[in-house]
C-alpha cells in the first residue's frame, strides 16, 4: 500500500488508518521467522555502557543519570510484575515478553552499579562533590534497604568530609 501524501505518523489523513511501508524481505513473509536484521529499526542494535563517558561525569549528572535509571528500574519492575509477562501454565516461568523485560532490566541494574563504582572511586574536588557524592551513595544505600545505622554512618562520614574541605580551603586561603 502506498499514500499519496506523507504526514507524520504515516497517515495522509487523520481518518485514514496507519499504514507501513515494509522492507521487500518482510512484505514478502508469511509466517515465517523474519531476519533479525531486517526487523531492527535501523540494521542490528547493540546497548553499551560509555565507562569513559562515566568515569569522567561530573558527580551532579551522575547522581542525575543514577536517579533517572532507578526510575526507570523501577518503572520495568512494576511492568514485570503483571501476569501478561509470565507463562500462564507456570507461575515461575517468564514469558517471552517477559524475558526481554528481565534483560532490560538487568541492563539498568549494572548500569546503576557503573554509577556508584564511579562515585565510590572517585576523590571528590569541591565541597559540592562532596554533596553529591555522599547524596549518590545514600541514595543507592537507602534503595539497598540498609540498615538505619549504615545510613546514618555514611551520612556523618560526608558531613565530616565536606568539614575537612572546608578547614582545608580556609587554611589555603589564609
Amino acid at each position: 500500500m502506498t499514500q499519496k501524501t506523507e504526514r507524520p505518523g504515516g497517515a495522509a489523513t487523520p481518518s485514514e488508518p496507519l499504514t507501513h511501508n515494509l522492507p521487500k524481505e518482510m512484505s514478502d513473509m508469511t509466517h515465517s521467522t523474519p531476519n533479525v536484521a531486517s526487523i531492527a529499526p535501523n540494521g542490528p542494535h547493540s546497548i553499551s555502557m560509555d565507562l569513559e563517558a562515566l568515569a569522567t561525569m561530573p558527580l551532579d549528572e551522575l547522581r542525575s543519570l543514577y536517579s533517572a535509571l532507578n526510575t526507570l528500574g523501577d518503572v520495568l519492575a512494576g511492568l514485570y510484575c503483571k501476569p501478561r509477562y509470565w507463562q500462564r501454565e507456570q507461575d515461575t516461568a517468564l514469558s517471552p515478553a517477559g524475558l526481554q523485560l528481565d534483560a532490560i532490566l538487568d541492563f539498568l541494574s549494572s548500569y546503576q552499579q557503573a554509577c556508584i563504582n564511579v562515585a565510590t572511586a572517585r576523590k571528590p574536588e569541591t565541597e559540592r562533590d562532596v554533596e553529591e557524592r555522599a547524596r549518590l551513595l545514600i541514595e543507592f544505600d537507602v534503595g539497598c534497604d540498609d540498615t538505619l545505622n549504615c545510613i546514618a554512618a555514611l551520612a556523618a562520614n560526608a558531613a565530616y568530609e565536606a568539614e575537612e574541605m572546608l578547614r582545608k580551603a580556609r587554611r589555603a586561603a589564609a
